[in-house]
């Protein structure tokens, strides 16, 4: 009596194992939208009292847009409005470059990333062109304390010890505004007009001087 229930019990234990086998051959892929908001995190938090959750080791992504930090803070799982607080090791990849820095904050509105801000000792960013970054003495790259970005019109601000370059020449500067789309810079001048704008041109290396 006690082998046959044994071998029921096998038998039972194997049925369950082949069932769970082909489930999950069955279940169908993911598939993702440019719109869905996609989380990985190595462990979360949820306070619930609060409204408030914590993720560790994390990976947000949304469309072309991928944040990654040791660490976050949200208000709400809701996306229609909301505000995400990355530190620790922050990367934010775009379509069109790269920034990186110790701190950021990611504004959702209507369920889409809207903006971004960037802080560090500085908060560095990089152009993408044609998705290949291009050689150091070519690529754009520039630094700032803080760097906003606007998602809908591709632009960037970087205020408080601005700096751009294209690999060769720099421009210095309380403030610039950079499109990255049409790559055209725009220094904005303090009300008081206390701040200049500093422009280092380096000729090239093939110009002689007569």
């Amino acid at each position: 009596m006690a082998t046959s229930h044994h071998k029921f019990l096998k038998i039972l234990a194997l049925s369950s194992a082949l069932l769970l086998i082909t489930l999950a051959q069955a279940a169908p892929e993911i598939s993702l939208r440019d719109s869905d908001v996609r989380i990985d995190a190595a462990s979360s938090t949820i306070d619930s009292r609060n409204n408030m959750m914590s993720f560790n080791d994390i990976v947000i992504a949304q469309g072309k847009i991928r944040v990654s930090a040791r660490k976050a803070k949200a208000t709400n799982l809701d996306f229609e409005k909301a505000t995400w607080i990355f530190t620790g090791n922050v990367t934010i990849n775009i379509e069109s470059g790269n920034f990186q820095a110790e701190e950021a904050s990611i504004d959702f509105l209507k369920n889409k990333i809207i903006s971004a801000k960037i802080t560090g000792e500085p908060a560095k960013f990089a152009q993408i062109i044609n998705k290949i970054l291009i050689d150091n003495n070519k690529k754009f790259v520039g630094s700032a304390k803080i760097i906003s970005y606007w998602v809908e019109n591709n632009s960037i601000m970087l205020t408080k010890e601005a700096w751009l370059s294209d690999g060769k020449n720099e421009i210095y500067s309380e403030q610039l505004s950079y499109d990255l789309l049409k790559q055209r810079i725009e220094s904005v001048q303090n009300r008081d007009g206390s701040e200049r704008v500093k422009i280092i041109m380096r000729p090239s290396s093939k110009t002689t001087l007569q």
